[in-house]
């Protein structure tokens, strides 16, 4: 917004009243989606047993069993196809949400070209917005995954098939109401394993959505050989739908602040953030793209944001009211049209969702 001041560090958004952290502490991982910020990693004490109401569910696409197709999905490969070098194909599939939920499990089914192999990095979980019935090329939230459980599910096409449960609760990813698209990567660089989705082509009725696919590394910034050549999704057209055999659970985020925003960019906006903490401070961030930039350190440290690092800055820190309630009218410019928010509830670093300055 034109007339606030934008200077702050970012520092600023974690100097915030002191509170319980809502999201597990960052780790490293040397590879991801934003050069600048590394993913969240969870550690096996991070784990707890699965949990929440069941929001997509094509497991019975192995139960059945019907499935009749794998699509590559990893970040691997040297061993399985050596003259290609590490290999990192991307592969996103679409669900629906009706009301805004915290994702809490994963449940998806996968072979592996090694009879017995298993991703020895981890797994890499990534959402995205929906963009016109194909994943935004823009990352929403990820998160790496070193600890989770596996169940033998049998033999498919001479491969053996495993069922992961993915446990990603402590990340605190709350996605809105709306479609999501939601790509899962077995990461097994050193040992250079291969992991297909185990997937039903052509399901009557579809799935949602074509599922999507891309070259991950040319889209990570890297400069090794892609499968998919492309930085940018592509509909998965060669095989069908290609529906993955998934299982996406969640919590209601009933108890969510929310962030809103009134009138027309340029001209007089009204920001109002309300269910906060009554009488606390808030942090309320501005940014050129959504994302998920972790808090680096303070109170909220380990907070994922919704936001992206490029032109991340704190528009204000202000206190609430007796309702934990917050209004801000302002004359907005050209300059910020375009740009999206979010606010940070200091007590409890519970974000707000994020809204875009249209």
């Amino acid at each position: 917004m034109s007339n606030i001041r934008l200077t702050a560090p970012i520092s600023v958004a974690i100097l915030l009243a002191a509170g319980p952290l809502a999201a597990q502490q960052p780790g490293t991982v040397v590879f991801d989606a934003r050069s600048s910020t590394p993913a969240p990693l969870l550690t096996p004490d991070q784990r707890q047993s699965p949990q929440g109401e069941i929001l997509c569910d094509t497991l019975w696409i192995t139960d059945r069993p019907t499935a009749d197709a794998g699509v590559g999905n990893a970040i691997g490969g040297a061993r399985a196809f050596p003259s290609l070098g590490t290999i990192d194909s991307q592969f996103a599939d679409d669900f629906h949400l009706d009301s805004a939920h915290h994702i809490t499990t994963l449940f998806a089914d996968y072979q592996s070209f090694f009879n017995g192999d298993f991703p020895d990095e981890g797994i890499w979980v990534q959402f995205y917005a929906d963009e016109g019935g194909q994943p935004s090329n823009t990352l929403h939230a990820d998160v790496v995954v070193n600890s989770f459980n596996t169940e033998f599910k049998g033999v498919f096409a001479n491969y053996e098939t495993y069922r992961y449960e993915i446990d990603i609760s402590a990340a605190n990813i709350v996605l809105e109401a709306g479609d999501w698209w939601v790509d899962i990567q077995p990461l097994d660089i050193a040992d250079g394993g291969w992991f297909w989705a185990l997937s039903q082509l052509n399901v009557d009725p579809p799935e949602g959505n074509r599922p999507h696919v891309r070259d991950g590394w040319q889209a990570h910034g890297n400069n090794y050989y892609g499968l998919w050549r492309t930085t940018t999704w592509i509909p998965h057209n060669f095989r069908g739908n290609a529906t993955p055999a998934r299982q996406i659970r969640g919590m209601p985020a009933t108890g969510r602040p929310r962030l809103q925003v009134a009138g027309a960019c340029p001209g007089t906006m009204r920001l109002t953030f309300t269910g906060g903490t009554p009488r606390s401070r808030i942090g309320i961030l501005i940014a050129g793209e959504t994302g998920s930039f972790t808090i680096p350190g303070g109170p909220c440290r380990g907070t994922v944001l919704g936001l992206g690092s490029r032109g991340l800055q704190v528009v204000a820190t202000p206190l609430t009211d007796g309702n934990g309630r917050f209004e801000l009218a302002r004359n907005v410019g050209t300059a910020v049209c375009g740009r999206y928010l979010q606010a940070v509830d200091g007590p409890t670093c519970v974000t707000t969702n994020v809204v875009r300055i249209e």
